[in-house]
């Protein structure tokens, strides 16, 4: 609610004593001072809406208080009321001082009411357009978004503090400085060609240049800013932060290239395998005939699995997934993901062994838990295949779950060390442990995979310890 304030300033305290008689109905404060020098402490202290002050005063007069006033509080509403009438005074009064209306000795009260009225209507719109610009400021400043504001000259004038995170730079080293110093400037050319021939916004996806000599992928959104008369006063730049996103875009690009190859080898083999069979399967011995379905199977579940990767994949990125957990038994998808992989438990004759909180795990053991079944089974799947896989033919692999009533923790382990050069990369996509025939979105997905579950995953790996991945996630989830 705006309560109006108001200065008065003579030497004379009965000119004071009139002046407040006559105005405190209009006013909701009134102070009063008989000089200049301590008008300006009582500035100093509180805020006034409108000064009204004599000209001729002792010590400093009217026009010099007034002038400082128009320098320390431009906002404050300036008036003068005196018994001259000499047109130079005025003038100066005007020029000088800034002053909104001038007043003569004696005065008519009724004039002189509307008058105090329409001044405090403009420090009410003034007080309102303040509040108004320190909000879009604030706005501005706690927006998650960089936002850059560019006055007529199209040098930066705001430029908030998710801008300066991104940039690196602070406001005052960009401060009055153009924005082709983050951008480059035939970017920003196109963004304000294109404002020029439309009143539109406009976007366009640039680069940013970090102060560290990094760079960005971004996409600014420009607007003309125009005041209340439509006046063009210049222009605000959203921008985004792209570079997850054109990462995914050459993610997806690299993605389909590689999957579509890899789609090709499985089918290739399995067709020519089985061309091979329709064509001479009378000619060859049985054993001749597992073998070539035994290539066949193991074709067909590597593309199955390069399928079921890809899309777990897909759907992750997109956010398909509906962030949804499901009461379910950890034991149990532990033990269908087992028998997953008892092809290749026989194959290698790995032995599996399994604690859960220090003590072997028992047949009739079971553990609730809030999971996205399909996700935790395929992570299982991935590194309980990667662990067996990487181990030894009669190797072992462990599997410790350690449990509380706020989190599960699994770790997988086999005696085998990772490479150095693959440790670096290893939950990136197509980063395939170093084996033959992985589709790389293994430890990829699963890692995205713990990520919905807002869980963690790492890893150790040496040659004297070999290798443990270890993931952690919440064991309830709180209902929404």
């Amino acid at each position: 609610m705006f309560e109006s304030k108001v200065l008065l300033v003579d030497d004379d305290p009965f000119i004071l004593k009139a002046l407040t008689k006559s105005l405190k109905k209009e006013i909701d404060f009134i102070e009063t001072s008989e000089s200049g020098e301590e008008a300006l402490r009582k500035l100093d202290k509180e805020c006034y809406h409108l000064v009204l002050a004599d000209y001729k005063m002792p010590g400093m007069n009217g026009l010099e208080f007034l002038e400082k006033v128009k320098n320390l509080y431009p906002d404050t509403i300036r008036m003068m009321i005196t018994v001259h009438s000499d047109i130079k005074i005025v003038m100066d009064a005007i020029n000088q001082g800034e002053v909104y209306r001038f007043i003569t000795k004696p005065w008519n009260t009724k004039e002189l009411k509307s008058t105090i009225r329409q001044a405090l209507s403009l420090a009410k719109l003034i007080e309102e357009n303040k509040q108004m610009q320190q909000y879009i400021k604030n706005l501005i400043e706690s927006s998650f978004d960089p936002i850059v504001v560019l006055n007529m000259e199209k040098k930066i004038q705001i430029f908030n503090k998710a801008a300066q995170d991104l940039s690196g730079y602070s406001l005052d080293e960009v401060k009055g400085k153009e924005l082709k110093l983050l951008i480059d400037k035939n970017d920003m050319k196109k963004i304000l060609d294109m404002l020029n021939h439309s009143d539109s916004p406009c976007r366009l996806e640039s680069t940013i240049f970090k102060k560290d000599g990094k760079t960005k992928s971004i996409e600014i959104s420009a607007s003309r800013l125009k005041d209340s008369a439509k006046k063009i006063i210049g222009t605000i730049c959203f921008v985004r932060d792209i570079s997850e996103k054109k990462r995914l875009e050459a993610f997806k690009k690299e993605y389909e290239t590689i999957v579509r190859h890899d789609l090709k080898n499985p089918l290739t083999s399995i067709i020519g395998y089985s061309d091979f069979l329709i064509k001479y399967i009378d000619k060859i011995s049985k054993k001749e005939i597992k073998e070539f379905l035994n290539t066949i199977h193991k074709s067909g579940k590597n593309l199955l699995e390069l399928i079921e990767a890809s899309l777990d994949v897909d759907k992750l990125e997109r956010g398909a997934f509906k962030k949804e957990y499901k009461k379910s038994d950890f034991i149990k998808i532990l033990k269908k993901s087992l028998l997953h992989m008892d092809y290749l438990l026989k194959e290698k004759n790995v032995d599996i062994k399994i604690l859960l909180n220090g003590a072997p795990l028992k047949g009739d053991e079971t553990l609730e838990a809030d999971i996205n079944p399909t996700l935790i089974m395929r992570s299982l799947d991935n590194l309980i295949k990667n662990g067996i896989e990487a181990s030894p033919k009669n190797g072992k692999v462990n599997i410790k779950i350690s449990t509380n009533n706020d989190s599960l923790t699994v770790s997988i382990h086999n005696k085998e060390p990772i490479s150095p050069e693959i440790q670096e990369h290893i939950f990136e996509p197509y980063s395939t442990f170093g084996k033959k025939g992985g589709s790389g979105l293994g430890l990829y997905g699963t890692k995205m995979a713990i990520d919905f579950h807002d869980g963690k995953i790492n890893f150790t790996s040496t040659p004297e310890k070999g290798t443990t991945f270890t993931f952690t996630i919440p064991r309830f989830h709180p209902k929404k």
